[in-house]
């Protein structure tokens, strides 16, 4: 129980004005002195404690909810633990008093010697109690410790690793504090308690001191507190996060390495062009012939030959009599191969587009196709057929016949059916004032079609150089002779079983040099007649799908009065009868201007002359 003295110091002096009660500086029953202290009006200790600590215990759970710490058992129940662990550790601190006062009492009985035996047993046993003291001594100054780094850790709530294994680790000292920590706190009770009133009070001030670490150590640790269970999600959690943060940083080295590789393209290409620009020009040669694996004889575009080597990377096997390469400018060694020279005129020839044309959409000639793709699309797609059977497919095809029959729109098709490269060639255009000139295109034609094999050469109105040969005339005719001698020799240089096929049409056959049409050159001739009224029926239905009729038309009407028309005027009918329609504000085509159509054709038909031939 507490003396008058300490009750009269608890007093105090209330203040009037504000009834603030003032506790001066005293004397604690162990000597320690207290400090004077201002207390509020109506204070009352016991429930300030209890609202206290149910304030703290809510405010504590809500705050594990809310950051989503696990182990909210709340401050509550581990406050009660530490007071029920004092309240056993003040019960064995007095019993161990009294062993020490009866152990006391025996030694002054038994007198001096006895005590000096005593002691000797003691020095050579040790207490247990003053292990678990030292034990707890240490335990506090590892907590201290760790409580020291976690207050030292950078910001942020996702805990690494490192962090996780020291929260463990405080787990674990709190733990064994529970159990060892009040021990530890009561040195001061282990004294010969002199005041025998002070007893109480340090109990008290036990129970006090374990809250008050408890509550800090919750405080600073709100996750020290953790079940096994608890802690294994925790390192799961963390291992998966570290897991997700591993894989990202793999794609984007990922998407680094692909920047990396692409950047490294790009600096390859820049380099390659200033090397081309920084690079000397080198000479245009052609090969003339090979000495042996290493060396070849060459012809300067200036002129002079040179006996020359060749680079490694060069494949040599291509290297062949003809062949253009770039010499180095100062070794004229071999550099590289380079493609056929070509003449601007050949070149524009290949860029003629057949177009989307198709046999389906000619009419009247169903014989003409026939025997056409015999001749030329059977070689191309099944070359083994001929082989088989043993004989040669044909090289050529002339088709003649009338203007305006569909010669060219035949070959066309043929072309625009197999997919392959088209050269159209006008013979007109091949005639060159120069001598040699019109030669040398005849022979830059076939070494371009045989370099684009599948390759399909249409030589239209081959007579302006296909002609008879006679003995006199201008230097023009003897260069045209020079021309067409050139054509029968690439003719007959021509392989067999080659990709490439030519095709000539001509509307005057009579006048063709009899050489050019022998067998062997030209093996089949196709005569493109006038069509008849089945033919014209037909292309004149070709021609009217694309156009807005009234009604049902009549064609075999109309087909009967066009007697004498060929492809080209059946045509030229449907465009007239869309003009008629015009003209009267109209948007599709009646029967009547079918009919007009067809008379105002055949009114101007009479004015061409009428060709006659000897069928070849």
């Amino acid at each position: 129980m507490p003396s008058e003295a300490t009750k009269a110091s608890n007093a105090g002096i209330v203040t009037a004005q504000t009834g603030e009660r003032h506790i001066p500086e005293s004397q604690r029953a162990d000597g320690s002195t207290r400090k004077a202290i201002k207390i509020r009006p109506g204070y009352r200790p016991a429930e300030d404690v209890e609202v206290y600590k149910n304030r703290t215990a809510h405010a504590f759970q809500e705050r594990q909810k809310r950051v989503g710490i696990p182990g909210s058992q709340g401050l509550k129940d581990d406050s009660s633990k530490a007071a029920e662990a004092s309240s056993a550790a003040s019960n064995k601190n007095a019993k161990r008093r009294e062993a020490r006062k009866k152990a006391r009492a025996t030694e002054e009985e038994e007198g001096p010697a006895a005590g000096a035996t005593k002691t000797e047993e003691q020095q050579t046993t040790v207490d247990p109690e003053v292990e678990k003291e030292k034990r707890a001594r240490n335990l506090k100054k590892k907590l201290k410790q760790a409580r020291d780094l976690q207050n030292k850790k950078e910001g942020g709530e996702t805990l690494l690793p490192e962090q996780i294994a020291k929260v463990i680790k405080i787990n674990e000292l709190i733990r064994e504090l529970e159990a060892l920590g009040l021990d530890a706190d009561s040195e001061r009770n282990d004294k010969p308690d002199t005041k025998g009133e002070g007893a109480e009070d340090e109990a008290t001030g036990t129970r006090s001191m374990a809250l008050h670490v408890q509550k800090r150590v919750y405080r600073k640790f709100p996750i020290a507190v953790m079940t096994p269970e608890e802690e294994r999600q925790a390192a799961l959690n963390s291992y998966r996060a570290k897991l997700i943060e591993s894989r990202e940083w793999e794609a984007k080295l990922k998407n680094l390495r692909l920047e990396i590789k692409e950047l490294q393209k790009e600096f390859d290409k820049t380099e390659d062009n200033i090397k081309a620009l920084q690079s000397v020009g080198q000479i245009i040669g052609e090969v003339l012939k090979q000495l042996d694996e290493e060396r070849f004889i060459v012809k300067a575009s200036s002129g002079p030959r040179y006996v020359v080597g060749c680079r490694s990377k060069v494949d040599k096997e291509k290297m062949k009599q003809g062949t253009r390469v770039a010499l180095d400018m100062t070794t004229l060694t071999i550099m590289r191969m380079l493609p056929r020279e070509v003449d601007p005129l050949v070149y524009n020839m290949s860029l003629e587009d057949p177009g989307q044309v198709s046999f389906a959409g000619i009419g009247g000639l169903n014989d003409q196709i026939r025997e056409l793709r015999e001749v030329i699309e059977l070689p191309l797609k099944n070359p083994e057929l001929f082989l088989r059977v043993g004989i040669k497919p044909p090289k050529g095809v002339l088709l003649y016949g009338p203007p305006g029959t569909g010669k060219t729109l035949l070959a066309r098709a043929v072309a625009s059916g197999l997919e392959t490269n088209f050269l159209k060639v006008v013979s007109s255009a091949i005639v060159d004032k120069y001598i040699g000139e019109s030669a040398r295109l005849i022979r830059e034609m076939f070494g371009y079609a045989k370099e684009h094999e599948p390759c399909i050469i249409f030589m239209d109105e081959i007579d302006a150089i296909g002609g008879r040969r006679f003995s006199e005339g201008t230097s023009a005719d003897r260069e045209i002779q020079r021309t067409l001698m050139e054509l029968l020799n690439q003719l007959d240089g021509f392989d067999y079983l080659g990709k490439t096929k030519i095709i000539m049409a001509t509307n005057r056959p009579d006048t063709l040099d009899p050489a050019l049409l022998r067998a062997g050159r030209l093996d089949r001739k196709i005569e493109i007649p006038l069509p008849n009224e089945v033919g014209r029926l037909e292309i004149l239905k070709i021609h009217a799908q694309s156009v807005s009729v009234d009604g049902d038309i009549d064609f075999e009407s109309v087909v009967k009065m066009s007697d004498g028309l060929n492809g080209a005027d059946l045509r030229n009918v449907v465009t007239e009868a869309g003009l008629f329609a015009i003209k009267d504000y109209r948007e599709s085509i009646s029967q009547d201007d079918f009919n007009g159509a067809v008379r105002k054709v055949a009114e101007s038909k009479k004015l061409e002359g009428k060709l006659e031939y000897q069928k070849l």
